[in-house]
């Protein structure tokens, strides 16, 4: 999802920025490089971030001036880590708004709501599960991954039709109406996420940094 900027006043856009740039920089900070120093690593986040680029182009335009697609962040986070995930996202926002798909004045208000917002859930959502719940395979494909990705999205158009509705330009019934639909990536959002998970688990899961063989499979 991504909010045009002529909806949002300046100050907004300034601080969204200004947050959104605080938490790449940190995210610059603290990522662990050293796993791209591993050549197969380094190609398959590349390689991910254009697949997601890719996934952000299949979109549908809404009356109220939202872009609504999948997002592909629960995916990137479960993958790489919420370090490499924030920055990946970044990157496919970046791109966007050099093709036109995107306001560049809107760069840190989107980047929060399709960036920061469903990396920090998935992540905290993640952690939740592992520390609650059993670890096992199949509660990390249908909660970590499925839900995850399925709650990710949804909080994300919450969130934009709460921030169209405190700036003032929608009534309620005109967020219903539009956005109700929007809803319905919900469930395409996490059988994806929980489709390429479970291959990636299976097939390369020396690529997964949230899966580790040991506390999910042994003994199982």
């Amino acid at each position: 999802m991504e909010l045009p900027a002529q909806l949002f006043p300046a100050p907004l856009l300034y601080t969204a920025l200004g947050l959104y740039g605080l938490a790449l920089l940190r995210a610059l900070w603290q990522a662990p490089w050293w796993r791209l120093r591993d050549p197969v690593a380094q190609h398959a986040w590349l390689a991910l971030t254009v697949v997601v680029l890719l996934l952000w182009q299949i979109r549908a335009q809404l009356p109220t001036g939202i872009a609504i697609h999948l997002l592909g962040a629960t995916l990137l986070t479960l993958m790489f880590g919420r370090q490499f995930a924030l920055l990946s996202l970044g990157l496919v926002l970046l791109v966007d708004c050099a093709l036109g798909r995107a306001d560049w004045a809107a760069f840190g208000l989107n980047g929060l709501l399709t960036g920061l917002l469903p990396v920090a859930l998935s992540w905290h959502f993640g952690r939740l599960v592992a520390n609650r719940l059993p670890r096992h395979f199949f509660v990390y494909i249908f909660l970590n991954a499925f839900l995850g990705g399925a709650l990710a999205i949804a909080a994300c158009t919450l969130a934009g039709a709460g921030l169209l509705g405190l700036a003032g330009g929608f009534g309620a019934g005109q967020l219903l109406h539009h956005h109700a639909g929007s809803l319905l990536l919900v469930f395409p959002e996490g059988f994806i996420t929980g489709m390429l998970m479970t291959l990636f688990v299976v097939y390369a899961p020396g690529w997964v940094t949230t899966f580790r063989d040991e506390y999910y499979l042994a003994g199982k």
